[in-house]
C-alpha cells in the first residue's frame, strides 16, 4: 500500500513462484545451476504474498533449494548411470544369444547350456513359475476384473485419466475464482474414486499377493490411501497447506 500510494508499482522477479508454469521454469533455471543462489536469496528475502522483500527473513528456504539441487543432481546421476548399464546389459544378452546360436550341440531338456550362466537359468525359469502362477480366476466377479485389467486399452485409458487429473492440479492458482475452485475439487473427487476403483479392479483380479509384488502397485496403492484420505479431510473442513492430489504426479513416471 504505501509503495502504491507513493506513485510505484509491483513488479515479480524474473523468476518466481507464482504460478505452476512459472515454478517449473524457476526450478529448471535452478537446476542448470545458472545463477541458482540469486533466485535462492530471492526466495530467502520473500517475507510473504504482497509484502515487501526482507532480507534474509527465511533462511528455511535455503534448505529447500540445496535439497533441491541434491535430489535433482542424484537423479541425473541414476539415470546417467542406468542407461549405461542398461547398455551393457543389452550388449552382454546379444552376447549370449549368439554364442547359443553357435552352438549347435543337442543337450538334454533343463540341461544349462555353455554360453547361459546359472543366473540367467534362475531368471528364466522364477519367470516362467511366476507366469503359470498368474491365471484367470474362476469366480465370475473376479474373472471379469481380471478381464478388465487385462485389457489392451486398460493401461493406455487410465495414463490418460492420470494425465488429466495432472492439468486439472496445474489449473489451480493463487486467488482463484469460486466457480473454477469448485470444479476443480469435483474432479478431484471424481479422479480419486476412478483410481481407488482400479485399485478394487486390480486387487480383485490379480489376489492381494500377486497386487503387491508389483512395485508400482504398491505406489499407486499409496496414492490412492493419500487422496483419499485428502478428498476425506477436505470434505470435513480442515484447511490443508498443499493439494493431497500433487502425489499423483508420481504416477507420470510410470509413462517414462
Amino acid at each position: 500500500t504505501d509503495c502504491a500510494a507513493a506513485g510505484g508499482q509491483w513488479t515479480n522477479r524474473e523468476y518466481n513462484f507464482d504460478n505452476l508454469f512459472e515454478a517449473i521454469i524457476t526450478l529448471f533455471v535452478v537446476s542448470s545451476k545458472d545463477g541458482w543462489v540469486e533466485i535462492m536469496y530471492h526466495g530467502v528475502d520473500a517475507p510473504g504474498v504482497g509484502q515487501q522483500p526482507v532480507r534474509d527473513h527465511s533462511w528455511e528456504a535455503v534448505l529447500y533449494f540445496v535439497s533441491f539441487l541434491c535430489i535433482v543432481g542424484y537423479f541425473v546421476i541414476s539415470m546417467f548411470v542406468g542407461v549405461i548399464v542398461e547398455n551393457f546389459q543389452l550388449s552382454m544378452s546379444d552376447d549370449e544369444d549368439a554364442c547359443e546360436r553357435a552352438t549347435s550341440t543337442p543337450i538334454a531338456a533343463g540341461a544349462p547350456t555353455q554360453g547361459m550362466s546359472s543366473q540367467s537359468i534362475a531368471t528364466s525359469s522364477h519367470g516362467s513359475v511366476q507366469s503359470l502362477e498368474l491365471v484367470r480366476p474362476d469366480g465370475a466377479y473376479r474373472g471379469w476384473c481380471y478381464d478388465v485389467i487385462e485389457h489392451r486399452w486398460f493401461d493406455s485409458v487410465m495414463i490418460g485419466i492420470t494425465l488429466a487429473s495432472i492439468v486439472a492440479i496445474a489449473c489451480e492458482h493463487y486467488d482463484e475464482p469460486a466457480s473454477l475452485d469448485y470444479t476443480l475439487t469435483l474432479f478431484n473427487a471424481l479422479f480419486t474414486i476412478v483410481f481407488l476403483a482400479e485399485a478394487i479392479l486390480k486387487i480383485s483380479g490379480l489376489s492381494w499377493v500377486h497386487y503387491w509384488n508389483d512395485t508400482w502397485n504398491r505406489i499407486d496403492f499409496v496414492i490412492v490411501i493419500g487422496s483419499v484420505a485428502g478428498s476425506v479431510v477436505e470434505f470435513i473442513g480442515t484447511p490443508l497447506h498443499i493439494n493431497p492430489a500433487l502425489v499423483r504426479v508420481v504416477r507420470l513416471f510410470r509413462v517414462v
